[in-house]
């Protein structure tokens, strides 16, 4: 019983550095803390002693954060599509409200004028 306390002490330390990582947007950090946070629920599972509702109640916290994280991620990355693709050419309409797409993209190539 006593290692099990100490195991979800463990995981409940880890996951409270989780949040830190998560709130700071250091997403590269989480990576490091992985293979520490499987093994500690591995050990838990094995022996799922006491009252483990601090450590639900922490993984459950910290898996809305990681969501919301890569909710972000995915709305930064279809804004980041979405400026190329201005980039790369114009969307208007006539008067009729047919879309017309005009290409941008311009040659590398300078003309020199004397």
């Amino acid at each position: 019983m006593h290692s099990d306390k100490k195991l979800a002490d463990s995981l409940i330390g880890l996951l409270e550095e989780e949040r830190t990582l998560l709130l700071k947007g250091d997403l590269a950090g989480l990576s490091g803390l992985l293979d520490r946070k499987q093994s500690l629920i591995e050990q838990l599972q094995a022996n799922p002693e006491g009252d483990l509702s601090a450590v639900h109640d922490k993984l459950t916290r910290n898996h809305a954060l990681l969501g919301s994280a890569m909710e972000g991620i995915r709305q930064v990355s279809e804004r980041l599509e979405a400026l190329k693709r201005t980039r790369l050419s114009l969307a208007t309409y006539d008067r009729q409200g047919h879309r017309q797409t005009i290409d941008t993209t311009t040659s590398k190539r300078f003309e020199k004028r004397a």
